[in-house]
């Protein structure tokens, strides 16, 4: 890779030389301008009307009684948001915790995560219908993106297991007949850059169309090795999106979307605890050399007015392969190569309908198959371990508009889930079966036609299964870990749809909580050995101040401790669970006229957070400043950007029971262009 420092020397002369272009080629005077992909004109008036699919069928977000984020493709753009990692800061209650390695991120959703080493999250993850539902793959880039939606807390109903705390749903946009070029390229800080290319497009007029999407990343790293002064930690992937869709007629509608990410990394951006910053002495050169594939194909069919069905046939197919040396010294300490294989094909069947007007309801059925490979080498042992999955889950999920104003809701699901573990070096082939229902209630009531309230008690559950890591020669099954959650919210669209107020109150009481148990020095297992209660509240703000300003603010608090949870090194009731920030916020404001200029300025942070049971190691809370100066036509944009703008160090002292040190990456100052035929 080229010098640090390299594009951000670039920096100045580019970017003067782009607002002179812009300038030159700027809109005509009154011109109404267009949004990224040439379509909604902007700004507007009032706030944009969001339709969602939350709860599987469309719907206006003001009018689903969830307590969620809908951010559209345009504020993705607006917010430099490069993939589902991002999300968590502009997120009330949503944390994505990196673990110093790609991919390998902890998703918390009202301070409820798991083990990076899990194979069932709390928070599932549903890209154009394709689950994610292990810890693997919460970095997913976002491209030619509708919108995502995140919803907090249990939608076990609709969407099932390792769904108690919350979903995000990713949902590409569908190409049609209006065709459209993107083009975009990034320089900045560390050698950052960046290659971009968005396509849209019909092949056949009102019948046959593509979209692809095509992406080059590459920065150099922050970690430097203490001997050879070069970095360690070099990041570098390629992505690219294709998206086929068939329409033969009006009440047809057939979808193929594959998508592939390759990364080309570096080692782990961390260290040992309390070791000098951001430099390593490592004898072993890290790598991580991960793939992931994912292939859907969507079949929607309306069967009349306000009834439907929809296939959705997907695969997952994720390779590991990564090499760190986790004593960060020249000694040939604890070297590891991690190989592995995760594919699962899924397929889910839905059918919806409106009785009349005042009943609607959803009925499915989802089928999945999972094959988990693993092999770990190290110094001191080797695993190869195969874990397999078939699940089965029935759904039901109706509305009953009892009044002009008041809604009654109800649903009902049924999983049953076997699992195997398979070791052939230590003979061991053991199963389990594990079921749960997961139903809710909830009550949907309009003071004014722009006020909606709303009181709902559900019940999520996440996935039993084995522990990862074979221990005392046997393999050690935990049971789902289960929920009730309590909540009341508010929708509120004032001054003609200029303001926008949600608000939502939560208490969940968690039992058999799956927490990791020491047998022994250096040995832990997963066990249901906890009980916890999660309490918090949610606000989100969205106001039209004036036809080209918008301010925006978000705040999450949440107080999640152990009720019960006790081991051979202690008891940690009252104690604060691990990985779950007692508060996240952002605030901002976003500038856009017809003239071309462009400006965006936000603050967003954390409170602090503990990474051991026993409350010894925290890190401390922390704010980050971003902004976005920029001057945009029809055809060219550009921008000078700057993510963690005052260079806040926000390290993760403390990490894995005090043994680790992961690095915060520094601020990131650069320039953006963006290009549209």
């Amino acid at each position: 890779m080229k010098n640090k420092r390299t594009g951000f020397q670039l920096i100045k002369p580019v970017c003067w030389a782009l607002v002179i272009g812009a300038a030159l080629c700027g809109p005509v005077q009154g011109e109404i301008k267009h949004n990224a992909d040439g379509q909604d004109p902007l700004p507007s008036a009032a706030l944009e009307e969001i339709t969602v699919t939350a709860q599987k069928q469309t719907e206006n977000e003001k009018d689903v009684p969830i307590s969620m984020k809908v951010i559209n493709g345009q504020s993705i753009d607006d917010m430099q948001i490069k993939s589902v990692m991002d999300i968590g800061a502009r997120t009330p209650n949503l944390m994505m915790f990196e673990n110093g390695v790609s991919g390998m991120i902890s998703p918390s959703f009202r301070g409820i995560t798991s083990d990076i080493e899990a194979r069932a999250v709390p928070s599932g993850m549903y890209i154009d219908g394709v689950p994610v539902l292990a810890g693997i793959g919460f970095d997913e880039p976002l491209m030619n993106i509708e919108r995502v939606e995140v919803l907090r807390g249990p939608q076990g109903t609709l969407y099932g297991k390792n769904t108690e705390a919350g979903v995000i749903n990713v949902i590409t946009r569908q190409p049609g007949n209006d065709a459209h070029i993107k083009g975009a390229m990034e320089f900045g800080e560390d050698g950052k850059r960046e290659y971009a290319m968005t396509v849209n497009t019909p092949i056949v007029k009102d019948r046959f169309f593509l979209g692809f999407s095509g992406r080059h990343y590459e920065k150099d790293g922050y970690v430097k090795h203490s001997e050879t002064g070069k970095t360690v930690d070099n990041r570098e992937n390629n992505y690219g999106k294709l998206v086929l869709r068939y329409t033969p007629s009006s009440d047809l509608d057939i979808s193929f979307i594959n998508s592939m990410l390759k990364y080309d990394d570096g080692g782990a951006s961390m260290n040992y605890a309390n070791m000098p910053g951001r430099k390593v002495s490592s004898g072993l050169d890290g790598y991580n050399k991960s793939r992931s594939f994912m292939s859907v194909v969507k079949v929607k069919y309306d069967c009349g007015p306000d009834t439907g069905m929809e296939s959705i046939t997907s695969l997952r197919d994720y390779d590991v392969d990564t090499r760190q040396d986790w004593d960060f010294s020249p000694a040939v300490g604890y070297h590891v190569d991690r190989k592995g294989n995760n594919k699962t094909l899924a397929q889910e069947l839905r059918f919806h309908s409106r009785i009349n007007d005042k009943f609607k309801y959803t009925t499915g059925l989802y089928l999945e198959k999972n094959d988990d490979e693993l092999w770990v080498g190290t110094n001191y042992y080797t695993i190869s371990t195969d874990f397999k999955n078939k699940a089965l889950g029935l759904f039901g999920h109706a509305t009953y508009q009892a009044t002009e104003d008041l809604a009654l809701i109800g649903g009902l699901r049924y999983d049953k889930e076997t699992k195997e573990i398979e070791d052939k070096a230590r003979n061991i082939d053991e199963s389990e079966s594990f079921d749960a229902l997961s139903p809710k209630i909830a009550v949907q009531y309009k003071i004014l036609p722009d006020i909606m309230t709303w009181a709902s008690a559900s019940k999520g559950y996440r996935s039993g299964g084995f522990s990862t890591f074979i221990v005392e020669g046997k393999a050690h099954p935990f049971d789902e870990e289960q929920l009730w959650s309590y909540e009341i919210g508010m929708k509120n669209s004032l001054f003609n749809n200029r303001l926008s107020i949600n608000a939502s109150l939560y208490y969940m009481d968690i039992d058999d909580m799956q927490v990791q148990q020491p047998l022994g020095p250096e040995m832990e297992i997963t066990t249901n050995a906890a009980k916890a209660a999660s309490k918090g509240i949610e606000l989100e703000l969205n106001a039209r101040v004036t036809d080209t300003l918008g301010v925006f603010a978000g705040a999450g608090y949440n107080d999640i401790k152990f009720d019960s949870f006790s081991d051979v090194n202690g008891d940690y009731e009252g104690n604060r669970v691990p990985f779950a920030p007692k508060y996240n916020f952002n605030v901002g404001g976003q500038y856009r006229n017809l003239s071309g200029i462009y400006g965006r300025m936000e603050v967003a942070g954390y409170g602090d957070m503990y990474f051991d049971k026993e409350n010894r190691y925290k890190r401390d809370a922390y704010t980050l400043v971003n902004a976005k100066l920029g001057y945009e036509t029809d055809y060219l944009d550009c921008y000078l950007y700057a993510k963690n703008l005052f260079d806040k160090t926000y390290d993760s002292d403390g990490y894995y029971n005090g043994f680790y040190t992961i690095y915060s990456p520094p601020r990131e100052i650069g320039i953006q262009v963006v290009l549209r035929f």
